[in-house]
Order: C-alpha cells, then sequence, then structure tokens
C-alpha cells in the first residue's frame, strides 16, 4: 500500500446544491482523523455503545460521525434491515442500540409515532401521555432531573431498552422536538457543520441544557463572527436583540477544507490566505460562549424597507393552513412573494379561492413585513435536496412560470403528503426491501411544512398496552 499523509485526500463529497450546483469537497486524511479524534476525546461515547446508522453514506456527517468515529473506537455498528418504523424498532432492541446518528426528521417521525400510538390507544392511554409528557419537560425544565427515565420508562422499553443518546446533525433541530426527546428519558447531542468542515465545527453535549443552540466550538476549531455580512437595517426597522452581535459564522483550524475541487474562483470567495472559512451561516454567541445559528446569509431577504428577513419562520406561518401543503418564499422586485403548492384534499375545486383564504389568514400570524404581497400557486410539488432541504434557487423561475399560466390556480393540486407518506410506506424513509435496505430518500415524499402532516414513524405497538 502506498504511504499517505495528512494532506493527502481521503474522500470526495458533493454539497447539497440548495442555493446552486452541488462543489465537490475533497477532505484529507488529516480531515477525518482530526474528526474522529475530536468526537471520540469529548466524552460522547461510552465502550459499551452500540450505534445504530440509518443515513446513507455518501454524505459526510454520516460517514464521518456514523462510521469512522465508532471503527475508530471499536464500537459496533447497527445498520437496520429496511428504513421502516417496525425495522428500525427491531434494529434498536435486537442490536442493543444506545446511540443513534440520525436527522432532525427521523427523530421528529420517531416521536411523531410515538404521539399517534398514545392517540390511537384510547382515551386513557393518550391522557396518560400527555400528562407523562408535560410533567417530565417541566421537571427538566425546572430542575434539570430526567424525571423522563422514570415516568416515560414502558415506552423506551418497547422502543429500545438500552437507547440514551440521540445524536442530531445534517439540519436545525427543532428546540421544542428536543425538549420532547429529553422528555422521553433521552439525551439530545447536536453537532453543527458543513461538508466543507468534515464536518463538526461545535458540539452540543448531551447534557439538557441550551436546547436551541448548536453547542461550542470543539477543541481546535475557532469560530468567530463577522457582523459586516449583515445588511443594516433602516432606522425604525424591528431588530432581534442578539447578546453579542450576528454576523455569519467564519471558521478556522483542522477540520477546514483546502478548496472545491477544480473550483479556484468559488474557493476564493469562501477561503481567506490566513485559512478562514465563510460558512454563508448566520448565528450569533451567548454569553457563554454557545453558538446560536439564525439562518443562511444567502436565503436572507432584505425588504424594500430595510429590513431582514428569514424565508423559513414565514413559511412555516402559511404552512400551518390545512390548505397549503407546500410553499416557498423568494424576493421578487423588491416584494416578498411565495410560490404555494395546494393540499388537494382541503381545497376541493376551487384551489384559487381556498389557497386566498389561507393566505390572508397566514398574514395575520406574521408582521407586516414578514407578509407576502403576492403569490403563485403550483400543481407542481417543490424540489428538495436529498436530505429534504429546499432547492431556493429554483423558486424565481417557478414563480414566472405559474404566473405565466403555465400552472394556475386552477390546476389541479398535489395529493396529500401523508397520503404519499402512507403510499411509501412510513413517512420520508423508502422502503426498497432486504436486498437494497439501507437506502434513504426524505426528499422522496417531497417535504411539507404543514403541522398537520408530521412524518410518522409506524412502530407497530400502542404505547402502555401490555407494557406493564
Amino acid at each position: 500500500m502506498p504511504e499517505v499523509g495528512p494532506e493527502d485526500p481521503a474522500a470526495l463529497f458533493y454539497t447539497s446544491g440548495t442555493t446552486g450546483t452541488p462543489k465537490g469537497v475533497p477532505l484529507t486524511h488529516g480531515n477525518l482523523r482530526f474528526q474522529t479524534s475530536t468526537i471520540l476525546g469529548a466524552d460522547l461515547l461510552e465502550e459499551s455503545d452500540r450505534i445504530l446508522l440509518p443515513l446513507p453514506l455518501h454524505h459526510v456527517y454520516p460517514f464521518v460521525i456514523g462510521l469512522l468515529t465508532p471503527l475508530s473506537a471499536g464500537l459496533p455498528i447497527v445498520l437496520p434491515r429496511s428504513l421502516t418504523g417496525p425495522q428500525l424498532v427491531r434494529a434498536l432492541k435486537e442490536g442493543e442500540v444506545s446511540l443513534i446518528v440520525g436527522v432532525p426528521r427521523l427523530y421528529d417521525a420517531l416521536f411523531s409515532g410515538i404521539e399517534e400510538r398514545a392517540k390511537g390507544g384510547g382515551r386513557v392511554a393518550a391522557s396518560l401521555f400527555d400528562r407523562a409528557m408535560r410533567l417530565s419537560m417541566d421537571v427538566r425544565r425546572r430542575t434539570g432531573l430526567d424525571a423522563g427515565k422514570l415516568l416515560m420508562a414502558p415506552l423506551r422499553k418497547r422502543i429500545g431498552p438500552r437507547l440514551r443518546v440521540l445524536a442530531s446533525g445534517g439540519a436545525p433541530l427543532d428546540p421544542a422536538l428536543a425538549e420532547k426527546l429529553e422528555g422521553m428519558g433521552w439525551r439530545v447531542a447536536v453537532g453543527y457543520g458543513l461538508t466543507e468542515t468534515s464536518p463538526i465545527l461545535s458540539l452540543k453535549l448531551p447534557d439538557g441544557g441550551k436546547l436551541a443552540s448548536v453547542g461550542r466550538p470543539v477543541p481546535g476549531i475557532t469560530v468567530r463572527v463577522d457582523p459586516s455580512a449583515m445588511p443594516d437595517e433602516e432606522d425604525g426597522a424591528e431588530r432581534t436583540e442578539r447578546p453579542n452581535g450576528e454576523g455569519e459564522i467564519l471558521a478556522r483550524g483542522p477540520g477546514v477544507f483546502s478548496g472545491y475541487r477544480n473550483r479556484p474562483e468559488e474557493t476564493e470567495g469562501v477561503l481567506d490566505e490566513d485559512g478562514w472559512f465563510r460558512t454563508g451561516d448566520l448565528g450569533y454567541f451567548d454569553d457563554d460562549g454557545y453558538l446560536y445559528v439564525t439562518g443562511r446569509a444567502s436565503t436572507l431577504i432584505v425588504t424594500e424597507g430595510g429590513k431582514n428577513v428569514q424565508p423559513e419562520p414565514v413559511e412555516e406561518a402559511y404552512a400551518r393552513s390545512p390548505a397549503i401543503a407546500e410553499v416557498g418564499v423568494l424576493q421578487k422586485d423588491g416584494r416578498l412573494v411565495a410560490v404555494v403548492v395546494p393540499e388537494r384534499d382541503e381545497v376541493g375545486d376551487d384551489a384559487g379561492q381556498a389557497i386566498r383564504a389561507a393566505v390572508e389568514e397566514g398574514s395575520k400570524r406574521l408582521p407586516s413585513y414578514q407578509r407576502v404581497s403576492d403569490y403563485a400557486v403550483t400543481r407542481e410539488p417543490l424540489e428538495y435536496t436529498q436530505l429534504g432541504k429546499l432547492r431556493r434557487h429554483l423558486l424565481p423561475e417557478r414563480y414566472d412560470r405559474a404566473k405565466a399560466g403555465d400552472e394556475g390556480a386552477d390546476a389541479a393540486p398535489v395529493p396529500s403528503p401523508s397520503r404519499r407518506w402512507r403510499r411509501r410506506t412510513a413517512s420520508f424513509w423508502r422502503t426498497r426491501g432486504p436486498a437494497r435496505s439501507g437506502s434513504f430518500s426524505p426528499a422522496a415524499t417531497r417535504r411539507s411544512r404543514s403541522p398537520r402532516y408530521q412524518p410518522q414513524l409506524d412502530l407497530g405497538w400502542t404505547p402502555w398496552a401490555g407494557s406493564t
């Protein structure tokens, strides 16, 4: 075998392409070695741990954190037979899994499946679950004590008796969901980083605190915030106060890549001569040194009134309507507009009127500067990356096409997301059977932001039923 050094390339990954063409990211042996050493030194793993890895290995997060790190520690890795709810529960039990390397949508589906089963178990089971969850979260919030270990023991025994840590990465984890998972008696660890940083920049250990943060920078990595990346808001604009100022997150250290493959100009745009990498993410530090990520610089919209708007909170407000299956917000000619996909089961034959009423209702939930001034209705689902991120660079073309009449309000709406999920087995998992198990495609079902249609894993049992 040829000798290799720390600067020699070890793997080639590609960025997700949410805002443009995916770029090749070569990572060196030194990059990967730094990451595995960092995680092993973070007291996150125990000698008796068994790791469940239900993610595709062509992404840097599962490859490095879910595969290389456990192998470096000599820990067993459990791969589910197929990615359905019952098979995941089977893997958790029979594999005696103690830690999952997952993404937020997996944990959302897991908790939603538990919640749905509780509701389907009758009034007594639903009431017991609701009261136990509220008490567990309240005790955890007020005292820091882990009441969920006792209160939720019957549930956790049915899902995975040894499961203790849920490691989340790849996308932001909703703090409300993290609190619910902690309320179940599990500990939540959150990592933040990018493909270009191989991937971890910061790590929030499973200590139950600061669930909205992504933790502190890992040893060896220097992170700073550049406020100059934030556009100036005009006088009188409503501001969100941050303890130490918000700006673009910059990082430097042995985990940072040295440049895109065959893209020197794009490399120069994100990596300076001193080794500082511009992540393109916006965030801030609190007084305890914890990092909070507030959005992408590339998706930040500056309104004509000089106010800064991130599209995701706006989309979530409008998607609360049962008439809206999907929505993408963008800026057009200085105005805030949206591409809207109707929900077929809700809008009936008159999609135009139903969407108009839904948009008016959604606007009431938002301050005036965050309300869309116009929208276009399309029958085609919006496009997402394989990890479920909206391809925002395609929205302007979709908006123009719909406005031009190629896809109007009278076009046939898309099927219900819940029905699409059912047709493709459980939630966002695509099951290909034993011969091709391990395939993962959260985008295969098209992501819906509507809280009415949360992804759910069919766990195959009812909470507390026969679990005394």
